[in-house]
């Protein structure tokens, strides 16, 4: 949540009857890259109006991090750009067995994921969607599922490459060594391949 800075007038004194300085630094904003100050100057204000003021700030902050999906549990796929690959898989459940076939070969293959800064994540219309291992609200299961034109009763593997565009689009059965042969294709996946060497 954002971070609220009182300084009263120039120096210290009464409160009401000096200048109040409010100011309102979002850190959620801070750290998709961006920095919000909201600054609101009162000199000889009435108790009542200075109330009102404060409240209105306040809100202005929540409404701030609600646009930038931060403190709400919403997910902005584009924050991952440039940074990991993300396979999604859409399912009706965790017991449909293509889910369940490749939710199993992911569990054997941790190292092999983390090396091509793979995440996971896993959407149900049944149980608990996940990122990883941290669990996701409804509502962004419901926003991926949109984004993405997963649609209901569907199961769904798509890989977004690290520049945020479509590598793979598949509601058949696929398998894990697809995928990261898939990946390994890649011309930034083999430079990433070609660095690592080399250091």
């Amino acid at each position: 949540m954002g971070h609220l800075d009182l300084a009263v007038g120039e120096a210290s004194g009464d409160w009401i009857l000096r200048g109040i300085e409010v100011e309102i630094l979002s850190e959620d904003v801070a750290t998709l890259g961006n920095r919000l100050a909201v600054v609101l100057r009162t000199t000889g204000m009435a108790m009542v109006k200075l109330i009102a003021l404060f409240l209105l700030a306040m809100m202005g902050g929540v409404m701030v991090g609600m646009e930038f999906g931060q403190g709400t549990g919403m997910i902005d796929l584009d924050t991952y750009t440039w940074k990991n690959r993300l396979l999604m898989i859409f399912s009706p459940s965790e017991e449909y067995p293509r889910y369940r076939d490749l939710t199993r070969e992911l569990r054997d293959q941790h190292d092999e994921i983390i090396d091509r800064d793979l995440l996971i994540f896993r959407i149900l219309e049944r149980g608990e969607s996940r990122l990883g291992d941290s669990p996701i609200d409804e509502a962004s299961a419901d926003l991926l599922r949109d984004r993405l034109s997963a649609r209901a009763g569907q199961f769904l593997v798509v890989l977004i490459g690290k520049d945020g565009g479509e590598k793979l689009r598949q509601s058949d059965e696929v398998e894990l060594e697809e995928i990261f042969s898939l990946i390994d294709s890649m011309p930034m996946r083999q430079r990433e391949r070609s660095q690592r060497k080399s250091q």
